[in-house]
């Protein structure tokens, strides 16, 4: 909506704002406006981003009522501000500094009594700052990036101090007890702080600092906890470059950090807050949600570090000596009844929703044998290059004598270069997964297939698995074996791409026709399956696949909207994908290339 204005409310509404205030920003100016136009009656100069050389010498603007100043990005060139000009400016509130080329401030910046907020970032060649401890009305430093900032005194005095930036400063560590008397600060960033002093700021809402000693940043983790307050956090320990660091916040405005905790090249034990240990130790917030751990090669397992009740993502990379999360290290397979389980282990991840694991060449299994956990949340599996991968769970012989672990909201495993993985989940394990939708296997060298022949006696449920991709897994021979494949009812997309060795993507069903043991289907005896059933796949993509010959022995009845993709496959004869019936239903796209029969 517009509004239309008389010209002469207009006019007197111009002239008010032009005896109030001095509005010249961006204009490319290159001289500050002299003293005519600096009246009694102003309140507020806006020269910011533009580039003043200098001031005028002896330049004191008598200006009682100017409350704000903003010069940001307009002092270039090593710029003097002479001492004069602050002499008369008693009433100002704001000063904004920051991005200027300044070496020194004039002194008399000390009795602006009146000011409540001192910008100075990015100021790279400021050197010192006056004596501060007259500015009690202040209520924001920021001298962030000041990069070459080394005198700063009187801070201790400015007891109304709200808001305290001193990152990236020469001034690595305050002196002792400065912080003590700044009981209002609220938002605090240094390089560096005694936590005791830090435990004494209860309005603090955000701080962001460096400790010098693991106890140090151990004594922050417990007053995070002890505050119980929904602050999102930024933890970070890197044992090698001995770093400490703590960024914290309960503000949207000053950060989001989610409550992240990363750990880099750590040596020793890792557990929970209100946890034990021996020895030196490193403490993890009870609401941590993110945990990354690089390169501890301290740690065998996890057992040890719950609860963590509120974690969702765990990150685990290049651990050296990590060789299991939860549970025995058994071996490949376990007999529970020939041989006595270990105590059981209770692993507490409840709320966890990735877990990603990467480089950690001793891993053999996610979950070994007697372990107990649940993992209810759980919605993401990704593995890399963990070379002695055997399998997510360890496998087992005979029906177990007490409830299998569930997982009931995951939906994607991924798994990587895991070269002695050779099946991604024993088929025993996976109606333990009601809602797994995707498998994704890449460079595999000795995987065999995605899913085992199911047991004998194994209960008939339908698998919620939507999606299969497998990609350069050379000596895999088959996708899965026909008992376990009549079970994906509902696959939409299989794709196989630059599988060397893949003779026949679905094993076993002919030989199942002629007598052999088949699990049954509905009740169907085995004489009456004579194809298998897929009748929401909606893709089929098969690429370089030089050896495979079949698909499946029987037909594969599913839905006629098909999209075939058939690429590099010289020995495959027959596609046997057999439409559903239906009347006025269009042709299944089918696209064959470079197949020379």
């Amino acid at each position: 909506m517009r509004v239309k204005m008389h010209d002469l409310i207009r006019d007197m509404a111009l002239h008010i704002m032009n005896a109030t205030s001095i509005v010249k920003a961006r204009k490319g100016l290159t001289r500050i406006p002299c003293e005519d136009f600096w009246t009694d009656a102003l309140e507020k100069v806006s020269l910011m981003q533009n580039h003043f050389e200098g001031f005028l010498l002896n330049m004191s603007p008598n200006c009682p009522k100017l409350s704000t100043i903003l010069l940001n990005g307009s002092l270039n060139g090593d710029v003097v501000i002479c001492d004069s000009f602050f002499k008369k400016l008693s009433g100002l509130k704001i000063l904004n500094l920051s991005g200027c080329d300044l070496r020194e401030l004039p002194n008399s910046i000390s009795d602006l009594v009146n000011l409540r907020a001192l910008l100075l970032g990015q100021c790279r060649k400021l050197r010192r700052i006056p004596y501060l401890g007259k500015l009690r009305s202040l209520r924001k430093l920021d001298a962030s990036d000041c990069v070459s900032l080394e005198v700063l005194e009187g801070l201790d005095m400015l007891v109304n101090l709200r808001y305290l930036d001193l990152f990236c400063t020469r001034r690595k560590r305050l002196p002792k007890g400065t912080l003590g008397g700044l009981l209002n600060l609220q938002f605090l960033k240094v390089w560096a702080a005694h936590p005791e002093e830090v435990a004494k700021l209860w309005p603090l809402e955000s701080f962001e600092c460096s400790f010098q000693h693991v106890d140090d940043l151990n004594e922050v983790v417990r007053l995070i906890d002890q505050r119980g307050n929904p602050c999102n956090y930024w933890l970070r320990v890197d044992q090698e470059k001995s770093i400490y660091y703590v960024n914290t916040s309960e503000d949207a405005r000053f950060g989001n950090f989610g409550r992240r905790f990363d750990i880099l090249k750590w040596s020793y034990a890792i557990v929970s807050e209100g946890g034990e240990s021996s020895g030196i130790c490193i403490l993890i917030p009870k609401n941590v949600r993110t945990l990354m751990m690089r390169k501890c090669d301290h740690t065998t397992n996890l057992c040890g570090m719950g609860p963590l009740e509120h974690l969702e993502e765990l990150i685990i990379e290049e651990g050296k000596n990590l060789s299991v999360l939860s549970g025995g290290q058994d071996e490949k397979v376990i007999n529970i009844h020939d041989s006595p389980a270990p105590a059981p282990r209770l692993m507490l991840f409840l709320s966890l929703r990735l877990l990603k694991i990467s480089q950690c060449p001793k891993l053999r299994y996610l979950f070994g044998h007697g372990s107990i956990f649940s993992l209810p949340h759980l919605r993401e599996i990704e593995i890399n290059e963990c070379k002695e991968m055997v399998g997510i769970t360890a496998a087992i012989t005979s029906e177990p004598s007490r409830p299998l672990p569930t997982f009931p909201n995951l939906q994607l495993i991924s798994v990587a270069w895991c070269d002695q993985m050779k099946r991604v989940v024993e088929s025993e394990w996976l109606f333990h997964f009601p809602n797994l939708r995707n498998i994704r296997v890449f460079f595999c060298e000795n995987m065999k297939e995605i899913i085992g022949c199911p047991p004998p006696h194994m209960p008939v449920e339908e698998i919620s698995l939507e999606s299969l991709t497998i990609l350069r897994c050379d000596n895999m021979r088959r996708l899965c074996p026909h008992e376990s494949f009549i079970h994906l009812q509902n696959l939409r997309n299989i794709e196989v791409r630059s599988c060397k060795g893949m003779v026949e993507m679905i094993s076993g069903a002919r030989q199942d026709l002629k007598g052999s043991i088949m699990t049954l289907v509905n009740d169907t005896p085995p004489s009456f399956q004579s194809s298998i059933s897929l009748p929401k796949l909606e893709r089929l993509v098969l690429y370089n696949l030089p050896q495979l010959k079949s698909i499946c022995e029987v037909p594969i009845i599913c839905d006629s909207r098909r999209d075939v993709q058939v690429s590099e496959c010289p020995e495959l004869n027959e596609i046997p994908l057999q439409p559903q019936s239906r009347d006025n239903e269009p042709l299944p796209y089918i696209e064959v290339r470079g197949q020379e029969k």
